[in-house]
């Protein structure tokens, strides 16, 4: 597994590109690991990096290899504190994830990938959350 942090969201295409390279890994050398050993990539970034054209293009062409059925296991992580460097978030990233869909129905996936929302006060919700979100991600070889 990896794991890559960011302020700026600037990890988050290598990120997408570790994932989508995995697979790619298992073709050349051929190798069929059992879901326990497949590999994960994971990022972390605020709420404020989401506004970020590196963390919107590399959640943009996750969400395009979800679509082509492209395997790319990659965790988003994102702290939503309502907070960024210089200004009020005001709910965006609820809004981007959730809410900014046409299918009312839809409040826990965007565009077939799902989201693992934790209460940020609660670290064992939070531990929980993430364990979720990183075994969807490792069976199904598909962005959360």
């Amino acid at each position: 597994d990896y794991v890559v942090t960011s302020t700026l969201a600037s990890q988050c295409p290598p990120a997408v590109g570790r994932a989508l390279g995995f697979s790619v890994a298992d073709t050349i050398f051929q190798r069929n690991n059992p879901p326990s050993k497949k590999q994960v990539s994971f990022v972390t970034v605020g709420d404020g990096s989401i506004h970020n054209a590196h963390f919107l293009s590399a959640f943009n062409l996750a969400r395009h290899a979800r679509y082509r059925r492209t395997k790319c296991p990659v965790v988003f992580g994102v702290s939503d504190n309502g907070l960024s460097i210089s200004y009020s978030t005001d709910g965006y990233a609820d809004f981007l994830f959730t809410k900014s869909q046409s299918n009312p129905q839809a409040t826990k996936q965007r565009d077939g990938i799902p989201l693992f929302k934790a209460n940020g006060s609660d670290m064992f919700d939070v531990y929980d959350k993430t364990m979720q979100a990183t075994a969807y991600s490792r069976k199904n070889s598909a962005p959360a």
